[in-house]
């Protein structure tokens, strides 16, 4: 539709841009549609004659801003139109650009700085981008500076118009800090965005969006709006920014990949101490000794003058410590941390702080301190310099030794496994750990030490009071195998043709599922922890399956014969009973593939249960695979199975279900290639079924409705025997 409009009568694009803004404005398709009308039109068809000839953007630009529903769809305070609004602002990027600076005003600020919430949803990354567009122009916009958002923005703009222009009415640094919400600010200390990078004005015409994220504010914004009211001209109340958690964030933004924001966030600081010298508050002297700390410790960039990258986990140690010190929470690992930090005249940042002191502490509240040093490992994991960081004083193995002790209690465990799971997130440190510290063959003798307290070497241990991680350890698991598949990194390790996931490795991982399943099979219940760590065992093993088929040039892990019995013993014991994970039971059973010593009847034995749960789940789509499987284990022993009583009767079984099963889309193909795949299984138990050589391997791959009669009749002979 877009392709033709190059040749229709531009006052017919004009009434269609007309009857989008006046009927449908409230109808995200709608905008979406306008939005390509405006992007193909004006930006991508490079035919200017045509362009001359349309309507102005700028005249666009006021139907829209003019529109009755723009009010209320852009302010959208209850949520109502969040895909709407996001389809409004994706159109508005789009056309300002095309808009002379005529178009553009400093009154626009008035809804877009209302409508903007300074986070990092896709919404307001747009309306960044739109707010950088106007500064581009020179647009001035000096008068609304300090840039307030959200509703405080709007009454900020309505107190403005009441006041006299005579009088300083200009928000403060405390009207900017009422528009924190301190729920999101702490996300946003604990998982700062240390990836988002603050580009240069004259760049800002390149959108270059983030990971969308609607619970942490967007840091190259805040700190464009303190930065300047942190000025040495400018009154600061240093307990209040202390106490609201913006000097905590300062701390966080020094680790920052990006040099811009540590540039920022550095000069923040300095203009915050330069101002607390002179000023009077409690937490006055521990706070400057902190920030003396960080200056001497970090290294300058001669450059641009900011800090080096801190690792997340020093300043994760700095947010726990000043947020401590500006909500007065002067608990007993204030006190230790303090002590640490006055003895100390420097913070060394190329280690873990009081590591350890606090893990191997003897203080009567030893397990208040090793559960802090757990947790802030944990918080602090974010990239390969965490991990190589905390493996300076060696903390993966120390943490693994004393998961196994007699030592270690509930909380430290689960604190550990959690450290385990984010360092996971990082495939650089899932390579080092796999490959050089043997952390999946620590997986499996924990697994086992779980029900058995002589491994714990302890006998003396009440195994009902050890809280069980099957669960925890599975979730662990599954995310090492999210980060190294979704990670192509190709290595030659141990020639095994398979990339970063070697063989060694899948094998690996499909034995420490088969143990968690070995341990929960006697509690499966059907409504318990134990249930959901066998499914995410068993969906796991169906992923490293589906892994397997798509990479066709990688040695392939099979199970054997007494695994696939113990899946089927699951099954058969009504253990497992929910319809997913029958459905990767069965995709996981393909792993198996019959040897020499394996009778026939358990061969058969084993399809005929396949087939059994693929019917059972019924997902036709699947069908192939199966029936390619079937093939394969046939092929061998095919003389054996000639005219076989037990996989005829399946074999007619799987043909009715594919006969009666409903067409969806691309459901022809898929019910072709299942019948094609079906019957060369077929002519290899029963060849005398087949009375010449065009039933079988035709090379179309599309059933037509007289083969489809033929096949039919086959079967029915096939039946009849």
């Amino acid at each position: 539709m877009l392709c033709t409009l190059l040749t229709i009568n531009t006052d017919l694009v004009l009434i269609v841009l007309w009857l989008c803004c006046r009927s449908g404005f409230t109808n995200e398709a709608v905008l979406d549609i306008l939005d390509e009308m405006i992007f193909f039109l004006y930006e991508k068809s490079g035919n200017k004659k045509l362009v001359k000839n349309l309507i102005s953007p700028g005249i666009i630009y006021e139907m829209i801003k003019s529109h009755s529903q723009f009010p209320r769809i852009s302010l959208d305070e209850e949520s109502q139109f969040s895909g709407t609004k996001c389809s409004l602002f994706e159109l508005l990027h789009h056309l300002l650009p095309c808009c002379d600076d005529e178009a553009l005003k400093s009154e626009d600020f008035n809804f877009i700085l209302p409508a903007y919430q300074a986070t990092l949803s896709h919404t307001d990354q747009i309306i960044y981008q739109i707010m950088q567009l106007y500064l581009v122009r020179d647009v001035d916009v000096s008068k609304l500076k300090p840039f307030l958002w959200g509703r405080t923005a709007l009454e900020s703009m309505r107190t403005r118009k009441l006041v006299s222009n005579t009088l300083n009415n200009s928000p403060g640094l405390d009207q900017l800090i009422s528009c924190i919400d301190p729920d999101i600010l702490m996300s946003t200390l604990t998982e700062f965005p240390i990836r988002r990078r603050m580009i240069a004005l004259e760049s800002a015409t390149d959108f270059e969006e983030f990971v969308s994220s609607t619970t942490r504010y967007d840091p190259i914004y805040l700190l464009s709006v303190l930065e300047p009211l942190l000025d040495e001209d400018e009154y600061v109340d240093c307990h209040l920014l202390l106490k609201s958690g913006i000097v905590t964030f300062f701390f966080a933004a020094l680790s920052s990949h990006c040099i811009n924001v540590r540039s920022s966030a550095s000069k923040c600081l300095v203009f915050y101490w330069q101002h607390a010298q002179a000023a009077r508050f409690s937490e006055k002297n521990l706070l400057l000794n902190v920030m003396e700390m960080v200056f001497q410790s970090s290294k300058v960039d001669s450059y641009s003058g900011s800090l080096h990258k801190l690792s997340s986990v020093i300043t994760s140690f700095l947010v726990f410590y000043v947020n401590t010190l500006g909500q007065k929470n002067y608990e007993h690992m204030f006190k230790v941390l303090s002590n640490f930090l006055v003895v100390k005249p420097t913070l060394d940042v190329e280690n873990v702080p009081e590591f350890y002191t606090t893990f191997y502490s003897s203080a009567m509240e030893y397990k208040s301190e090793r559960s802090w040093i757990l947790s802030l490992i944990a918080a602090g994991m974010r990239d390969m310099g965490d991990f190589h960081l905390i493996e300076r004083r060696q903390v993966t193995s120390i943490l693994m030794c004393f998961y196994e002790s007699p030592l270690s209690d509930n909380t430290s465990r689960t604190l550990i496994l959690e450290v385990l799971e984010k360092i996971f997130h990082i495939s650089g440190a899932v390579y080092e750990l796999c490959n050089k510290q043997g952390i999946l063959v620590w997986f499996a003798n924990v697994i086992r030490q779980q029900g058995n307290a002589e491994l714990i070497h302890d006998n003396k241990l009440n195994l009902s009071k050890r809280k069980d991680c099957s669960l925890h350890i599975a979730c662990v698991l599954q995310v090492l195998w999210q980060t190294i598949s979704q990670k192509n990194i190709s290595t030659t390790e141990d020639n095994s043709g398979g990339g970063f996931i070697s063989r060694r490795i899948r094998s690996q991982l499909i034995g420490l599922c088969f143990d968690i399943l070995k341990h929960c099979q006697p509690r499966l219940t059907g409504s318990c922890e134990f249930d959901e760590a066998a499914s995410l065992a068993i969906q796991l093993m169906s992923d490293i399956l589906k892994y397997q088929r798509l990479s066709s040039d990688i040695s392939h892990v099979n199970i054997n014969a007494e695994e696939i019995n113990f899946l089927k013993q699951l099954v058969v014991s009504k253990k497992v009973d929910e319809t997913t994970t029958l459905g990767n039971l069965a995709q996981v059973a393909h792993f198996w593939k019959a040897t020499k010593f394996d009778e026939v009847d358990m061969v058969v034995e084993m399809m005929v249960w396949v087939v059994e749960l693929k019917l059972q789940v019924e997902v036709s789509q699947s069908f192939v695979t199966t029936l390619k499987w079937m093939e394969n284990l046939i092929q061998p022993i095919a003389s054996q199975l000639s005219n076989n009583r037990v996989l005829l009767p399946t074999l007619v079984n799987i043909y009715h279900f594919l006969h009666n099963s409903e067409v969806k889309t691309n459901g022809i193909q898929i019910k072709s290639d299942c019948l094609l795949a079906l019957r060369d299984v077929a002519h290899l138990i029963s060849p005398s079924s087949f009375s010449n050589k065009e039933d079988v391997k035709t090379p179309t791959t599309q059933l037509d409705e007289a083969k489809m009669e033929k096949l039919h009749f086959i079967f029915s002979r096939i039946s009849e025997c």
